[in-house]
């Protein structure tokens, strides 16, 4: 039933039983860690339950909804998948390799393909660097191609039609269609539930509850998956519970969340949760090494920064990672040092306006104090009497060491709550520039 999913075996074990008994549920929330495999198992419990002849807790593959969702669940007609737009998209090489018609001959075709989707503004492309169909590659819709303004809410159709459209004049030059059906695929099909930032009501009224007003187009039975759903605003959950209260027959709706206190106590009642775990560090490196083909020693370092999260593995480039963990190091010997010029210089660069969204900006930003929070980590593990070796993430590190030789343990809390409090800020949209700076001063406030 969930044949691409990693380390979740008593969730999935559960929802199978709960098939086999019929016992599926209205409502569910799938709770846990950002990119532990709750979307994936969502997505694996809706190919399911659209099937009209499954056998056990498996599809059958032979029924018309089966046909539909081979390759990808999320163009089902009667699935309803709301998205953030900047939520990158993990797939098996060859699911994306077959609706654009290439065979298995034809990979490096195929990886051009994206490349001309990527150099268009179309998406951002990051490949497996291995090779063969079930490599995991990874995309992220541009927003540009999907939205008329940088600040607008609602997907516009006219702005993935331009986008086709540049796309199909980039190919025909090349004499290849096929990078216009990746295109069209990728944009026109699964864009739906596309949102930014935050799920307002005008999208669950709009389309969830329109679409729960009328018939399925295909099969029986409705199927809404709403992730990241601790983003709805309050009047959106206001009006998801009314749904939640009085569902139609036969509909389900899961959301997922790596926050469930964000949501309204009313709504958690009425959802049958299942827990999702984090992965095991060496399960994530194994998974980057032998399905992404990254060097051993850059998917060790990805996958303590990831701390657990193989979504999070997938979507950080390693060379951009071991830079800003290069540039954690040097936050941490300056803190130490007391020397404020260089750590306001290294503000300066973080915060300053670049080529990038803002939002990828944010994204940076909270990768930069990840890395941070790894090393403040690793530290009290250390002074806690547990070998680098033995215990910490990053290794017998020279930073790691240093921290846990110049701070006392107050100290190294003191530091943790600092990163962990300038994080939830940021993430909550504050300026970034006043956010560390803050943090800063809170850091060197606390002498060791």
């Amino acid at each position: 039933m969930f044949t691409n999913v990693f380390g979740q075996d008593t969730a999935v074990e559960s929802l199978g039983r709960s098939f086999t008994d019929s016992r599926i549920a209205s409502a569910y929330l799938f709770a846990g860690p950002a990119g532990v495999g709750k979307r994936t198992v969502a997505l694996g419990l809706s190919r399911l339950l659209l099937c009209d002849r499954p056998s056990g807790d498996t599809p059958c593959g032979q029924c018309p909804s089966c046909k539909r969702t081979a390759n990808f669940v999320e163009v089902h007609p009667s699935l309803m998948l709301f998205q953030d737009v900047l939520q990158p998209i993990a797939f098996r090489r060859e699911a994306m390799m077959k609706v654009a018609s290439f065979d298995k001959s034809q990979e490096d075709d195929y990886l051009d393909a994206m490349s001309t989707l990527a150099e268009a503004g179309i998406l951002e492309f990051s490949p497996s660097r291995g090779k063969g169909p079930t490599q995991i590659d990874a995309i992220e819709r541009n927003q540009a191609a999907l939205f008329e303004k940088s600040d607008s809410k609602e997907v516009s159709l006219a702005a993935i039609d331009r986008s086709i459209e540049l796309v199909q004049r980039q190919s025909e030059s090349k004499t290849d269609l096929r990078p216009f059906r990746l295109a069209e695929h990728i944009l026109r099909n699964t864009t739906a539930g596309l949102y930014q930032g935050t799920i307002k009501i005008s999208l669950i009224r709009n389309i969830l509850q329109q679409r729960l007003a009328n018939r399925p187009l295909l099969g029986s039975r409705h199927l809404c998956i709403i992730d990241d759903a601790h983003k709805m605003l309050e009047p959106a959950q206001n009006a998801l519970l009314k749904t939640l209260e009085e569902p139609p027959a036969g509909a389900v709706i899961i959301l997922v969340t790596e926050n469930p206190t964000a949501l309204l106590p009313t709504i958690l009642s009425r959802c049958q949760t299942v827990e999702f775990r984090r992965l095991s560090t060496g399960a994530v490196e194994q998974f980057l090494t032998e399905r992404r083909g990254i060097d051993p020693d850059a998917a060790a370092i990805v996958s303590a920064f990831a701390a657990g999260s193989l979504g999070r593995a997938i979507s950080v480039d390693p060379e951009e990672l071991i830079e800003r963990k290069g540039t954690a190091a040097k936050m941490i010997a300056f803190i130490l040092e007391q020397n404020f010029e260089s750590l306001f210089g290294i503000i300066d660069e973080a915060a300053s306006e670049s080529d990038e969204s803002r939002a990828k900006q944010r994204l940076s930003v909270l990768e930069l104090l990840d890395a941070l929070a790894m090393y403040i980590r690793d530290a009290i593990v250390l002074k806690e009497g547990i070998t680098a070796r033995e215990a910490s993430l990053l290794g017998d590190d020279p930073t790691t060491n240093s921290l846990a030789e110049s701070c006392t343990i107050d100290r190294l809390f003191h530091l943790n709550r600092a990163i962990t409090q300038a994080r939830e800020k940021i993430e909550g949209n504050a300026a970034i520039r006043l956010t560390l700076e803050a943090m800063l001063l809170e850091s060197i406030s606390h002498s060791s």
